[in-house]
């Protein structure tokens, strides 16, 4: 991994708590300062990337009509699952929970049901239709 590599997923994981020291040259911490919604996008998709290249692409079937509708429509549309999940702000264990139709690793149903919204609308469907 280069330096800038290491820099930027350090970054990242900062951004994640949504908080970024600024430094000194001799690593005291002069201030602090909110990081970006793209800061927080970046390190999701950062995770997500890895996520899919640990999970794959999630072509497993499903027994869940839901999921199995927008598992098609992703691979119909040759959509990375990493982008995807991304997109939907839901990270790539979720997605495929989703197209799994498992309860897991959603705390509610609410959030479950909010998700699966959320990719089927980037999809071109309706979660409530299918």
């Amino acid at each position: 991994m280069s330096l800038t590599s290491s820099t930027r997923l350090a970054s990242a994981q900062r951004s994640v708590l949504r908080f970024q020291p600024l430094m000194s040259s001799d690593n005291r911490v002069l201030a602090s300062r909110q990081t970006s919604s793209g800061d927080v996008m970046f390190a999701l998709g950062l995770s997500n990337v890895r996520q899919r290249a640990e999970l794959g692409w999630g072509t497993d079937e499903s027994q869940d009509p839901k999921g199995c509708v927008l598992r098609q429509l992703r691979l119909d549309r040759n959509v990375d699952p990493a982008i995807l999940a991304t997109r939907a702000c839901v990270s790539v264990k979720q997605l495929f929970a989703l197209e799994k139709g498992l309860p897991q690793p959603f705390p509610s149903e609410t959030l479950r049901r909010q998700a699966g919204r959320k990719v089927a609308r980037i999809l071109g469907a309706d979660w409530d239709a299918l």
